[in-house]
């Protein structure tokens, strides 16, 4: 295994924007962002439809469960 020395590290930063991403147009910057923000409204909705589906549990164990008293008071 050998180490990097000075050179690779040089030519690393040098060739750092020549990949795809340093291509792209301003367009195409906007449709992955549109798609980021589609896959993040459609995770939101799951969630928020399993959260609904379990609100009793959600509200009744996890939101109010610090204020039941389980273990009783201690002598």
């Amino acid at each position: 295994m050998s180490t990097p020395n000075s050179k690779d590290l040089i030519q690393a930063i040098k060739n750092k924007g020549k990949n795809i991403e340093a291509e792209m147009s301003f367009f195409d910057h906007l449709e992955v962002l549109r798609w980021h923000l589609v896959r993040s409204a459609i995770a939101i909705c799951i969630f928020a439809g399993i959260a609904f589906t379990f609100y009793d549990f959600v509200f009744k164990d996890i939101i109010m469960g610090p204020k039941i008293w389980i273990f009783g008071p201690t002598a």
